[in-house]
């Protein structure tokens, strides 16, 4: 018996056994910030040629959760996941110092850490419908 007991732990520890992990991902450890729409238009088809082609857009509230390179955005019950990388600012340029920008396919997100703005851009060239920008702030819950 204890040979078979042996064998068995000698078995389960040579093979690599995956196991339910109780902790939070990474990204779930980090604070997430609220963040709240102040600007939002987007390209609207002019009803005359001479009309503006600009018309505002309801403003949302999301919360965003930074996890290294990647950004997770959740509005609405929806989750949107942008890859990021800092920005480094060009020689001749002071800032920005403390910026992230993400981007997820037509999406993009630029956020300043140190005055916790940001800006969100929707650029499809497929379509006029598809382009909007939205500026606004953030804030730790």
């Amino acid at each position: 018996m204890r040979m078979v007991i042996g064998i068995a732990l000698s078995l389960a520890c040579a093979s690599p056994v995956v196991l339910p992990v109780v902790s939070p991902a990474l990204a779930q450890t980090r604070r997430a910030l609220i963040c709240s729409e102040e600007v939002s238009v987007r390209l609207s088809e002019p009803a005359k040629p001479d009309a503006p082609r600009t018309e505002e857009i309801d403003r949302r509230s999301f919360s965003l959760t930074s996890g290294g390179d990647t950004l997770n955005l959740i509005s609405a019950g929806k989750s949107e996941f942008y890859e990021c990388q800092k920005v480094t600012p060009r020689l001749n340029e002071g800032r920005p110092r403390n910026t992230m920008k993400c981007q997820n396919g037509i999406y993009f997100l630029t956020l300043d850490f140190s005055q916790l703005k940001f800006a969100k851009s929707q650029m499809n060239p497929e379509s006029m419908s598809d382009v909007s920008i939205s500026y606004g702030s953030c804030r730790f819950p």
